[in-house]
């Protein structure tokens, strides 16, 4: 099992590097910002907490889209370049490979996630006691983790079918997208308010995640590999 994690890990090495730089860049274009308007000062500690906590939540909702990487990539990157074809003759059995795959893209979101929470959860309060979301349309942290289950679901579903990856990755980018649209059409046409539609959009991003992740873990333990 080790020498599975540390293949997938590999394989997803870059990916990884990737989402870390997309989060950090977040953080460091919001300290350039915050800065640049205090400057030649520097800003105050209500102003570093406030921005510690804007920054961090904006960062926390991109982790769907880096969830959404990580799970189209999964399994269709190893049938691109035929790896695949070569797995399926070793003796892991494919439960055991399905279930490093989910170790590390599971383990690499859990990461973001808590270098992100700390910052805005507990960095910032230490910096002042009461820091402020100015950023307040960024996603909060329940409903992100609810937006990387959808996103990684449906590129698990995507990488499971498919030869190659880049197709599974841009579905599951589209998803929250294509989700929020139709929820906010079905308000539309009941009537209902489009703002308690979208207070069911957590408990929808958890379900048809869960479901399109079951359904790519189905297919691939089904599927016979060239």
């Amino acid at each position: 099992m080790k020498k599975l994690l540390w293949k997938d890990y590999r394989l997803n090495r870059a990916l990884i590097i990737l989402g870390a730089m997309v989060l950090v860049g977040v953080l460091i274009v919001g300290a350039a910002i915050e800065i640049s308007n205090t400057w030649p000062a520097m800003p105050s500690a209500k102003i570093t907490a406030d921005a510690l906590a804007s920054y961090g939540h904006l960062a926390f909702s991109l982790t769907p889209f880096i969830a959404a990487v990580l799970g189209g990539n999964a399994i269709a990157c190893e049938r691109a370049e035929r790896s695949a074809h070569f797995l399926a003759y070793l003796p892991p059995k494919k439960i055991q490979i399905l279930a490093s795959k989910l170790v590390v893209g599971t383990c690499a979101l859990a990461a973001f996630w808590g270098v992100t929470f700390l910052l805005m959860r507990v960095i910032a309060p230490i910096v002042h006691p009461d820091p402020f979301n100015f950023l307040y349309m960024a996603a909060n942290p329940a409903a992100a983790i609810a937006g990387c289950v959808l996103t990684f679901g449906v590129g698990w579903l995507g990488s499971a079918w498919l030869e190659k990856p880049t197709f599974p990755v841009l579905s599951a980018l589209a998803a929250p997208f294509a989700l929020g649209f139709g929820m906010t059409t079905v308000a539309l046409i009941t009537g209902v308010s489009r703002f308690d539609v979208l207070e069911w959009m957590s408990l929808a991003c958890w379900s048809l995640g869960a479901i399109a992740f079951a359904s790519g873990s189905a297919i691939y333990l089904r599927r016979v590999e060239p």
